[in-house]
């Protein structure tokens, strides 16, 4: 099981990596509502958390995650993080969606794996589970946003791991991803 888990991750990240890479290639300037995601990143990259664009309709979430990864890779690399820098730049915010993606592939075949097990009455083999799992995370809508900066990917990694928190019975954790799904732009 742990092996299937890897080889998807290895797959849909490898994908989403060479669509990112595309993107950051060809689409140089923000995608349609990308602007507004990425003017409000940048403003909590120069520590203005409390500027808010009334133009965006989701909570900071999304905002909140990528300061962090920016954060930690400014610390990493000594740098002082600001709008102008590197960690938060267009291309960058997109890279840290195509990594989101892949954490939303692993929730999606844990979560997966969990049904397949708890349903000993399905005909559906493990293989199926992979293929299925492949299907969804390739899914035109939701493969298209894993290489812009938009709020799709982490809200719908949060939601699935709450869905599967609260199948395993894990009642806190469940409430606590859902709160992050929400904080992430579930509507």
């Amino acid at each position: 099981a742990v092996g299937k888990v890897v080889a998807g991750v290895i797959l849909q990240f490898t994908c989403a990596t060479l669509a990112t890479a595309l993107v950051n290639q060809f689409v140089r300037e923000p995608y349609m509502d990308e602007i507004f995601h990425v003017r409000q990143t940048q403003a909590y990259c120069d520590g203005k958390f409390y500027d808010w664009d009334p133009k965006i309709t989701t909570p900071p979430g999304l905002y909140l995650v990528a300061y962090t990864f920016a954060k930690l890779l400014a610390m990493v690399f000594g740098q002082d993080l600001s709008s102008s820098s590197i960690f938060c730049s267009l291309q960058a915010l997109r890279w840290y969606n195509t990594l989101l993606s892949a954490a939303c592939m692993v929730v999606t075949l844990t979560l997966l794996g969990h049904l397949h097990q708890v349903n000993k009455s399905s005909k559906t083999a493990p293989s199926d589970v992979f293929i299925h799992a492949l299907c969804l995370c390739f899914f035109p809508p939701y493969f298209f946003f894993c290489s812009l900066y938009y709020t799709d990917v982490g809200s719908t990694a949060a939601v699935l791991l709450m869905l599967y928190l609260c199948r395993r019975r894990f009642i806190v954790a469940s409430a606590f991803a859902g709160i992050i799904s929400i904080h992430c732009g579930v509507c």
